[in-house]
């Protein structure tokens, strides 16, 4: 076969979707493209191969041994194409850094730091992706993920590394703790403790060890503590939690970095009892097909420098 007659790119990402789906339907809904155009793809491809991709089984579709065969190439392919375009595309960008990270991380600590990194590379563009997913490298085009997991880093992989640790503690705003006899660092901790089942707490639902569905459970097994009873409300980000916390609609789980902005400005107050470790960390994770990039190189360096502020914070601030 001359390197005339290969298939198209469309038509081989048509087949590898509909091989990982199992269905020519739902693969014309990944690729937005009519569940008819997806069977012309499939029949144009195994007249041009001379032989069937898929065994037809009423709605199912079952690859053939030679459609197993041709999917191994097909990925291998697929993959190294897109990474040499992230690599060239990276070598014609050097003046451009994207960056993506968790919403509460981005709003609460980088984005009011920005400045300082733009001082450090003023010929670089710096964009920040605040998302739920910062790993997702294909759909933002990041070169670069500020990543939130309980998960350790593996020495094997050079493209991530970890960045700093923090401790995780109950806070409020200053009114909150006022209205309901909370008296911060003076507090016994039992008789905060006690108090806890008449108190509206904060979720959300962020990383924590898989035997914990969110933070504040794995707070509470730490120090013991019933939260059946507890007035929960529940939010799907950090930031949402802390904003009402600072509005004084109850307390929320914070976590050094996400809060110490706060705390300095006396937004928030750190409650009892002291804090314990966060069993989450932060790690970097380098896109791994990107080649060397001069804006991650002096961004990764500055921020594990400006990160060093967590644990003075922690050492100056906290108790």
């Amino acid at each position: 076969m001359n390197k005339f007659s290969l298939p198209s790119l469309q038509t081989l990402r048509t087949f590898e979707s509909c091989y990982r789906l199992g269905s020519f339907t739902k693969a014309a809904g990944e690729l937005n493209i009519s569940q008819g155009a997806v069977s012309q793809h499939i029949k144009s491809l195994e007249i041009r191969l001379g032989f069937a991709v898929f065994l037809r089984e009423g709605r199912r579709i079952v690859p053939t041994p030679s459609g197993r065969a041709l999917l191994h190439v097909v990925n291998e392919s697929l993959t190294r194409i897109t990474e040499v375009i992230y690599a060239e595309r990276s070598k014609q960008c050097e003046d451009e850094l994207i960056v993506s990270s968790l919403p509460g991380f981005a709003i609460r600590w980088l984005f009011p730091r920005l400045v300082n990194f733009e001082k450090v590379i003023p010929d670089v563009r710096l964009s920040v992706n605040a998302i739920s997913n910062p790993m997702d490298f294909s759909l933002h085009h990041a070169h670069l993920a500020i990543v939130y997991t309980h998960e350790a880093v593996s020495s094997s992989d050079s493209s991530e590394s970890g960045l700093f640790s923090e401790s995780i503690f109950p806070v409020c705003s200053p009114a909150f703790a006022e209205a309901h006899g909370l008296n911060g660092n003076k507090d016994d901790a039992s008789r905060f403790i006690n108090r806890l089942p008449e108190l509206t707490l904060l979720y959300d639902i962020s990383s924590a060890r898989q035997a914990h569905t969110d933070i504040w459970s794995y707070w509470a097994d730490s120090q013991g503590v019933d939260l059946t009873k507890s007035h929960v409300q529940k939010y799907s980000q950090s930031n949402i939690t802390l904003q009402l916390a600072e509005l004084g609609h109850g307390v929320a789980m914070g976590r050094t970095s996400l809060v110490m902005d706060a705390i300095r400005k006396g937004q928030l107050i750190q409650l009892q009892p002291a804090q314990i470790r966060n069993p989450c960390r932060y790690h970097l994770q380098i896109y791994p097909g990107l080649s060397r990039h001069r804006g991650v190189e002096i961004f990764s360096k500055t921020l594990r420098l400006m990160t060093q502020e967590i644990e003075e914070f922690e050492n100056s601030y906290l108790y």
